[in-house]
């Protein structure tokens, strides 16, 4: 039996107010529909996570749609510092926790293995551990020095965008961010795909199975809201500059 629903659908089920919301990729295979339609629906209280937020996530604060923002590196390349999201947080309307990529991404791994937390080496200097009591140093059980250590992260709610899935949720990607994308389905109570394509046979998408990223998740057929899901989709699609252009214009007003 087919898996694929449409993007409301998916998001009126399994979205749902005060989750905490991973949209995965990272500059591109960002999934803009998915969090298009989570403005559209009015839904409110997330917590919203992400390495390195970027426009998306900017939007959904404008919208109103968060209670926090957790990730690493706040901004995008071609816009720089996300504007509403650092107001918000200036202004103390939002919560927010902070990272380095690398104590994201470790945060993700512990919570797909099902760990509590995760130790880490240090990226740059100690400021984040004294902005964050959530970066903690343990003693080495083997008598090295102190370890850093990240806790688990385990969203309610995972939407991965991949260029091609099938009807029965397995889904393909590939590109810079696919390493960083693999672990936000594994530690996540219910997960999405939006997919350039799901018009793939499960044969087909299948056939090169070291480029599978998951499989039995909930794929999503591509919308007319946007354009293919996402702004950059290599191989298929590419970046949107006109409309992080337009989105930058607007947030400065």
């Amino acid at each position: 039996m087919t898996k694929l629903t449409s993007l409301s659908e998916a998001i009126a089920k399994y979205v749902n107010d005060g989750d905490t919301v991973y949209a995965a990729g990272f500059t591109h295979l960002i999934p803009f529909a998915a969090g298009h339609e989570i403005i559209r629906q009015g839904k409110k209280n997330l917590t919203l996570a992400r390495a390195t937020p970027d426009l998306i996530y900017d939007m959904m604060v404008a919208a109103g749609c968060a209670k926090k923002v957790i990730f690493s590196y706040m901004g995008n390349p071609g816009v720089g510092s996300l504007r509403i999201v650092r107001s918000a947080i200036e202004k103390g309307e939002l919560e927010w926790d902070e990272y380095s990529h690398f104590g994201m991404i470790t945060r993700l791994q512990a919570g797909a293995s099902g760990l509590p937390f995760l130790p880490m080496n240090q990226t740059g200097a100690t400021d984040l551990e004294k902005a964050n009591p959530n970066i903690k140093r343990i003693p080495d059980p083997y008598g090295g020095k102190d370890v850093i250590v990240v806790p688990a992260l385990n969203p309610d709610v995972a939407i991965v965008h991949v260029q091609r899935a099938d009807a029965n949720g397995n889904g393909v990607a590939g590109g810079a961010s696919t390493c960083v994308s693999n672990d936000r389905w594994t530690c996540q109570s219910n997960g999405s795909w939006t997919s350039q394509d799901c018009a793939y046979s499960t044969p087909s998408t299948l056939s090169n199975p070291e480029r599978l990223n998951a499989d039995g998740l909930i794929p999503i057929s591509r919308t007319s809201n946007s354009v293919g899901g996402c702004l950059a989709c290599p191989g298929v699609a590419g970046s949107s500059s006109r409309a992080i252009r337009t989105w930058r214009r607007s947030s400065s007003s």
